[in-house]
């Protein structure tokens, strides 16, 4: 037989801090098998979901229980990430749609670079004049003489300058929307409301060698 670890957990109700290891003895300590000590943390999670990764994550090298505080989010709470979390969805799927973002994966230049490609075998440099074949270019700057971006006209440049400005508006916003969650949650922490405890170890199990 080998022995191996795994993470189980159990709710207890609201109760003093000081009283949490007589309780959790008394109506725990026999599901985590092998874990006698506890230990509490000043931590209040908005959900069982987060407290779970949490004490999971704290927890992993210790021989003892971790208790952290879960307090549910409001209704009104719930409402209004609901709407920042569509708002975030919204901007992130803009985002992904620029060139480099995860659903048109080319760069803005590497598009360049493919269309000048697709469009004629050799384009000329104004700046050396030298006629550079276009099956192997790397970057929109001319490869004999340097020349920065000789592949852009000026309509390629505003477009860039219009897509650019695109992507520091809508990160803007996004990390706007992110610190409002942020702030919706901590709000909820603070506002009166139950609570309860989340309790969780590593406990030692039997397994097949």
């Amino acid at each position: 037989m080998s022995t191996t670890r795994a993470f189980k957990a159990v709710t207890l109700a609201k109760t003093p801090e000081e009283n949490l290891p007589a309780v959790f003895a008394s109506q725990a300590a026999s599901k985590l098998v092998g874990i006698s000590a506890l230990r509490t943390e000043n931590v209040l999670c908005a959900s069982e979901q987060d407290a779970a990764a949490y004490v999971k994550e704290q927890s992993a090298n210790d021989q003892e229980a971790l208790a952290v505080k879960v307090k549910g989010l409001s209704a009104t709470t719930r409402a209004r990430l609901a709407r920042y979390e569509q708002r975030c969805a919204r901007l992130q799927e803009k985002l992904d749609q620029l060139p480099g973002g995860a659903l048109n994966p080319l760069s803005f230049e590497e598009q360049v670079i493919r269309q000048a490609r697709l469009k004629q075998a050799f384009k000329g440099c104004r700046s050396c004049e030298s006629r550079i074949n276009t099956q192997t270019l790397t970057s929109v700057d001319c490869p004999a003489c340097g020349e920065v971006g000789f592949l852009l006209t000026s309509g390629l440049l505003k477009r860039r300058d219009k897509i650019e400005h695109k992507r520091q508006t809508w990160t803007r916003q996004l990390a706007e929307m992110e610190s409002k969650m942020h702030s919706a949650i901590a709000k909820n922490k603070r506002a009166p409301g139950d609570w309860y405890w989340y309790v969780g170890g590593w406990c030692e199990t039997d397994a097949q060698s």
